[in-house]
């Protein structure tokens, strides 16, 4: 009976990895609606290409999310061996690899864009026209993504979930909605505006992600 009985510091380390991951998924998929609130005043073409883009992009961003996955938990590993050589290592590779694998898959999109589109809307030329050009646009921060995908796995399994979480929410609330809104509104890009954030946003995330790899102090505390 005394194993069944709940271990409060265990049970307080777990939320204290966990909240940061909760709060950061949750914050993305709430991108997402506040993504189609911009897009909305620019009609139906703008609204449904944003939702047809995302099927083939959640469906093949699927590779690299289990390359970060598979860092997470070789990260693990090697924090109980504490061997931070091997770390950082492990976690630019994964980093590298992840984007190669998202520049293969950017530029089958790119190349395809039109018959993807085509496959959501066979009927529609105006659809097929302007939801390739988001596709392509999008596509393009694909290697970026990647890149910053395998150094959060890294950060996770170092046990920093509060660094990605903050990382992401930085990225989404600092750069990409504001940006969104501003070039949508402000400037002759107009609804391109909105998707080009994606590319810029992209940049900033991947130029964080690796500024903060570089200062070590995401291995400082699990490695100690």
């Amino acid at each position: 009976r005394a194993h069944l009985l709940p271990q409060k510091a265990f049970m307080l380390r777990l939320c204290r990895l966990g909240l940061p991951a909760s709060v950061e998924q949750t914050m993305q998929s709430f991108t997402v609606y506040l993504m189609t609130v911009l897009v909305a005043p620019f009609g139906s073409v703008a609204i449904a290409s944003y939702g047809i883009v995302f099927r083939p992009m959640t469906f093949t961003i699927i590779p690299v999310f289990s390359v970060a996955i598979a860092v997470s938990i070789l990260m693990g590993q090697e924090s109980a061996r504490k061997d931070i050589a091997s770390a950082k290592y492990l976690a630019i590779s994964a980093a590298l690899l992840n984007m190669l694998l998202m520049l293969l898959i950017a530029t089958v999109l790119i190349a395809a864009a039109p018959e993807i589109i085509c496959l959501f809307a066979p009927d529609d030329i105006d659809m097929q026209l302007y939801g390739a050009s988001v596709l392509r646009i999008f596509a393009l921060s694909f290697p970026l993504m990647g890149f910053t995908l395998g150094l959060t796995g890294a950060f996770r399994g170092a046990g920093n979930t509060l660094a990605v979480m903050i990382l992401t929410l930085a990225g989404i609330w600092f750069v990409q909605l504001p940006l969104a809104f501003l070039l949508s509104r402000y400037t002759i890009l107009a609804d391109m505006g909105i998707w080009w954030t994606s590319v810029i946003a992209g940049m900033v995330n991947t130029a964080g992600a690796y500024a903060y790899f570089r200062s070590g102090y995401w291995h400082r505390h699990w490695f100690s």
